[in-house]
């Protein structure tokens, strides 16, 4: 019962922890073009 379910635990994680990893890095990258989209509209306001 245990060993199966490790089996399935382990056939499962790689997909998972790849998606999880996946949806960090985008998140990341929608933050960081946030931040900057922030940025240029300021400063484009700042000195226009």
């Amino acid at each position: 019962m245990l060993r199966g379910t490790e089996a399935g635990v382990r056939n499962v994680a790689p997909p998972l922890y790849v998606a999880v990893k996946d949806s960090a890095a985008l998140q990341l990258g929608l933050y960081y073009f946030r931040c900057m989209q922030e940025f240029w509209v300021s400063f484009i306001q700042r000195h226009s």
